[in-house]
């Protein structure tokens, strides 16, 4: 009896992101607040998107800011939009207060089917200078002591990603961009390559390629694992092992270097067309 292979729920085609510039604030700094969203498919896509500040149980809506509930519809075009939502000078006398939240949501137009979720942390302090004064007189050869630098609640503000157009007969393509080992990672892909192009519609792939197992003698030669995923995108960072990208690859890098796009097909020469590329890192 044939094995069956459950289908795959679909990855959904939009990532909120809530950005905030620092996780502790103090009179007279900057409180900026931005969304951040990813989109993962090449046509536009409308959703309500909606933003609360909760404030211990008290609920604060976005665009209004009033306790109504209350949402924007939004309609995302490029592959990376960033929305300044707030933004002022912390006043004084606004006291202290630690873990205040943040909540973000994507939902399908006119209903409550979710597509993306995140969450940002932050606190204040009503003094300027939140380090403590010593009460006694340091030691002057004494290595002085660091001051905590508070993280919680700090999102990553990523850059806009970088788009690279990856054809098919290429083995290995420089996206021009370097890593870091444990730095946060995206890579999304999109779009259809045909892996032999005589055959070509029935050879036609998507990012994640052919993933039963392949008979072509040139898929046990394929760089990534042969047999499987046979045209799919993958990636690899210097001269390490070739990672799966698919359709999207969203972990810390595994290694540090350049990082190179590639097709997992033994012999890339009778491939056509091409797929869509877009990296979203820290560097």
């Amino acid at each position: 009896m044939p094995s069956v292979t459950p289908a795959e729920t679909p990855a959904p085609p939009l990532t909120l992101a809530l950005l905030l510039n620092q996780a502790l604030y103090a009179p007279g700094d900057e409180f900026l607040f931005q969304a951040a969203v990813i989109k993962r498919v090449l046509e536009s896509v409308a959703a309500d998107q909606y933003i609360v500040l909760d404030v211990w149980g008290e609920y604060f809506f976005w665009p209004s800011w009033l306790q109504s509930v209350d949402f924007a519809p939004r309609t995302f075009i490029a592959p990376y939009d960033v929305e300044e939502l707030l933004r002022f000078v912390w006043p004084d006398g606004a006291g202290d207060a630690l873990g205040i939240m943040l909540w973000g949501a994507l939902t399908r137009p006119d209903s409550i089917d979710l597509l993306s979720l995140d969450t940002a942390v932050f606190s204040f302090t009503g003094s300027s200078d939140p380090t403590p004064a010593p009460t006694e007189t340091p030691d002057p050869t004494a290595a002085p002591s660091p001051t905590p630098t508070p993280t919680v609640g700090i999102s990553p503000t990523p850059l806009p990603p970088r788009h690279v157009t990856l054809p098919g007969n290429v083995a290995w393509l420089d996206s021009g961009l370097d890593v870091r080992e444990g730095e946060p990672l995206t890579v999304l892909g999109f779009g259809q390559i045909c892996f032999h192009i005589g055959d070509c519609p029935g050879t036609t792939v998507g990012p994640c390629g052919y993933r039963d197992i392949c008979y072509d003698p040139e898929c046990q030669e394929q760089p990534y694992d042969p047999g499987f995923h046979h045209g799919g995108i993958i990636a690899r960072i210097g001269d390490n092992p070739p990672f799966l990208i698919c359709d999207e690859y969203s972990q810390s890098a595994p290694a540090s270097g350049s990082l190179f796009l590639g097709i997992n097909d033994g012999n890339v020469t009778d491939n056509g067309m091409e797929f869509q590329v877009y990296i979203v890192s820290e560097q």
